[in-house]
């Protein structure tokens, strides 16, 4: 059970659109919602928790007091947006009726016979998942389980094929999902394959549910152009995907800053920071300062600080 509260307040902020501590007076004002504490005395939230602050919001905005629904059960909730805001709960309830284990299951399968047509139509599926769901239960799970299997696949056009069947309902979920009246905005492109396409695409994704506005860039290597259209856009964050390399090697970062942003300083201006992102075994990582290449942790970390 307690493995299902993994959401922080900030980042629970982000995705609902809540002000955190409006979350907190909801929660101590109208037991509107009992989060879980770790060790550190921190609140932690289940997907679940989410659903029911998105739907309190929905009411909320439109016109009802926390103080008359804060009490109601979460079905009460779900009756009362079908009533009266009918869009917001036919998006929770297409969220719940998508079994995410079964869609990734078959993904793989479809990737094991090699029928594309397989893969398409279950990723057809997850327009309407929230972006950290579908990012966390299917697109990092099939990412992974394309790299634990290459060489088994040992297909490089297959293996191409299916990164590109997962960008492109990536790409239309971004589209679906696209809002240009975020405050704070972020360039994100990508340099190189596939793989590095997919993480560009994941960065987006998970940049527009934290309520940042994506600018996206993809296959751009052209370190100007992206100082410049960070300009345009009043953009102070640049994020930059590179290449796959399925061995995890970290002297790939080394090799990429030596050839590639040699003019970094010369080319992005001071003000605007910049993270580098790739594939490894376990997980993507961000780096943030580029001459000393150090660690700057997890990109939803980085993501937070924009």
């Amino acid at each position: 059970m307690e493995e299902n509260y993994r959401y922080g307040i900030q980042f629970v902020s982000k995705i609902t659109g809540i002000n955190s501590h409006t979350v907190r007076a909801w929660e101590n004002r109208y037991n509107a919602i009992t989060p879980m504490r770790d060790k550190n005395k921190r609140r932690l939230y289940s997907n679940e928790q989410i659903k029911r602050l998105k739907a309190l919001k929905g009411l909320v905005d439109f016109g009802n007091s926390i103080s008359d629904i804060a009490g109601l059960h979460d079905e009460e909730l779900l009756n009362m947006l079908d009533k009266f805001v009918p869009s917001t709960k036919q998006k929770i309830q297409k969220e719940n009726e998508i079994d995410t284990n079964e869609v990734l299951h078959n993904c793989k399968m479809g990737i094991q016979w090699k029928k594309l047509g397989i893969l398409e139509h279950e990723i057809n599926k997850t327009y309407d998942l929230d972006s950290n769901i579908l990012i966390e239960k299917i697109v990092q799970p099939l990412m992974e389980h394309i790299q634990e299997n290459k060489k088994n696949i040992n297909d490089d056009y297959f293996t191409n094929m299916v990164a590109t069947t997962i960008n492109d309902a990536l790409m239309t979920k971004y589209f679906k999902d696209m809002n240009n009246t975020y405050e704070n905005k972020m360039v994100v492109c990508s340099v190189g394959n596939n793989f590095a396409q997919n993480l560009a695409l994941q960065t987006a994704l998970l940049s527009q549910s934290m309520g940042i506005g994506v600018k996206l860039a993809l296959n751009c290597h052209d370190l100007k152009f992206l100082n410049y259209m960070a300009k345009q856009n009043d953009v102070k964050k640049i994020f930059i995907s590179v290449g796959y390399d399925v061995n995890g090697n970290r002297n790939m970062y080394e090799q990429i800053y030596q050839k590639f942003y040699r003019n970094l300083t010369e080319s992005i201006d001071l003000g605007v920071g910049v993270i580098l992102g790739s594939y490894d075994n376990v997980n993507f990582q961000a780096i943030e300062n580029f001459k000393q290449l150090r660690s700057a942790g997890l990109l939803k970390k980085e993501l937070m600080h924009v």
